[in-house]
């Protein structure tokens, strides 16, 4: 699931005029971006817990030429929709600013307040209105989506990048991990053609282009201080704007080993008695539970690396538990088979999760065993209602 974002070329779908827009903005040269934030997305800045909500604060909007390269228009389509269930709201480009019969690419950037400063996107895009029309602000433009070579051209699309940062604020500085961990970025694109004589509508699906990650653990070993889920390799620190079909990485690595901790939880009896964790998620007494966001990580070059191991932490001896997938695939005969998997991709808009919590369920993974694995759960298409608390 996503945010959608509707920005879609209709044909036949001439809609009204919409409140506090002055009339003939719907009429015919016009484009009716529309929006909606699907209530099914839960997330917010620590995974955790889970209801049915988005938390989609902005959303800007970028509309370029078919090809990618050239920038036409740009706005902050002022989101104002509550956060919660499924909200919808819209935008228009005014008439005149595209060319009917012409091919544009539209591309939307959702996020929250936590991602806006990470990503660097405070600055709302904005147009210049002259006497010859509308010109882009170039200053509004998000600065690494510039062209070096030119201060007035963006990047082609495809080598435009979320670019994490390190944020300073009144606690002192966090880290690009930190940052990364609690904000939440969607994007999407659609490329139409605008139909002459009509009132284009465009529609666009934004997906999330984080992934997110929940560990929700009980019967913790006597004598673990901490518990700690870490990645094959360093954590990237970005991603490209819109998804790529095949590779959705980009290897620039974050600068030391420890950036390859995504969760980690100190573990004392004064933390299992509780009832709520740090970020004040609601989890049974006895268990421990963390959550995070991370951008999407390439699997290891060897099926027998684990993407992620589970480190239980007791004094100076750390006890490394395999983290596998349980999932199918089909046999020479095409049956599908039961498989596990230690080696696979972080991918954007997948919600990872050792043990389960929800709405309906709350079910942390029992650690009692002897077993040398832990099983984790990978959700394809981030179905599960997780909130994310700041």
């Amino acid at each position: 699931m996503g945010c959608l974002l509707l920005a879609a070329c209709s044909a036949e779908d001439d809609a009204p005029t919409p409140a506090g827009q002055t009339p003939g903005e719907g009429g015919p040269g016009a484009v009716r971006v529309e929006l909606a934030a699907d209530g099914l997305l839960a997330t917010r800045a620590v995974p955790g817990g889970t209801d049915n909500l988005q938390n989609v604060t902005d959303v800007y909007l970028y509309v370029y030429d078919a090809e990618g390269k050239t920038l036409v228009w740009q706005a902050d389509v002022q989101w104002d929709r509550p956060t919660g269930g499924t909200e919808r709201d819209y935008y228009h480009i005014p008439a005149g600013v595209l060319t009917m019969g012409k091919e544009y690419t539209f591309v939307a950037v959702g996020m929250d307040e936590e991602a806006k400063k990470t990503y660097r996107l405070e600055t709302a895009p904005q147009m210049e209105k002259g006497t010859d029309g509308f010109t882009v602000d170039w200053e509004t433009f998000p600065g690494n989506w510039k062209d070096a070579a030119a201060t007035d051209s963006p990047l082609p699309l495809a080598d435009q990048m979320l670019q994490a940062a390190a944020v300073e604020n009144e606690d002192g500085i966090e880290s690009v991990k930190q940052r990364i961990a609690k904000s939440e970025i969607f994007s999407g694109s659609a490329t139409q053609t605008m139909v002459e004589g009509k009132y284009n509508k465009v529609e666009i699906d934004l997906q999330r282009r984080m992934a997110g990650v929940m560990a929700y653990l009980t019967n913790i070993p006597e004598g673990v201080t901490a518990i700690r889920l870490v990645a094959h390799q360093p954590q990237l620190t970005n991603v490209p704007l819109l998804p790529l079909v095949t590779g959705d990485f980009v290897s620039v690595p974050m600068d030391d080993e420890d950036k390859r901790v995504v969760l980690e939880m100190e573990i004392d009896e004064e933390y299992l008695l509780r009832e709520t964790n740090e970020d004040d998620l609601t989890k049974q007494t006895g268990s421990a539970l963390r959550t995070a966001y991370m951008l999407p990580l390439p699997a290891p070059k060897s099926t027998e690396t684990c993407t992620f191991t589970l480190e239980l932490v007791k004094g100076e001896n750390v006890d490394s538990k395999d983290v596998v997938w349980e999932t199918t695939e089909p046999d020479t005969e095409g049956n599908m088979q039961p498989v596990k998997k230690k080696a696979f991709a972080i991918e954007a808009n997948h919600f990872y999760s050792i043990g389960s919590k929800d709405a309906t369920t709350d079910d942390p993974y029992d650690l009692g065993g002897l077993e040398d694995e832990v099983v984790i759960y990978v959700d394809g298409n981030w179905q599960a209602e997780v909130n994310i608390p700041m």
